[in-house]
């Protein structure tokens, strides 16, 4: 696949994404919460960073963030700005 053929891939179901994410701001907290429990049984407490490569909306980085995680992402730019509160 070539790099325009997967931009569209991901691009492509962007202005969906609030109809699988009804309650942003409680999944973005439930995955945060989960995830830093995996960071913290394996490889341990922190502090940890985290790089998201392709991460969609950046629930998982934002939820990360919250739980004093050092989080960053990677995802083109329409499929961050669906990921945007209205």
């Amino acid at each position: 696949m070539n790099s325009p053929d997967r931009r569209a891939f991901h691009d492509e179901p962007a202005d969906r994404y609030h109809l699988l994410y009804a309650d942003r701001d409680a999944g973005i907290a439930r995955r945060g919460r989960a995830l830093d429990a995996l960071l913290t049984a394996s490889p341990g407490p922190g502090p940890h960073r985290v790089l998201d490569n392709a991460c969609g909306i950046g629930t998982r980085v934002l939820g990360l963030a919250a739980q004093a995680v050092r989080a960053a992402l990677a995802e083109t730019p329409r499929v961050l700005s669906a990921g945007r509160p209205a």
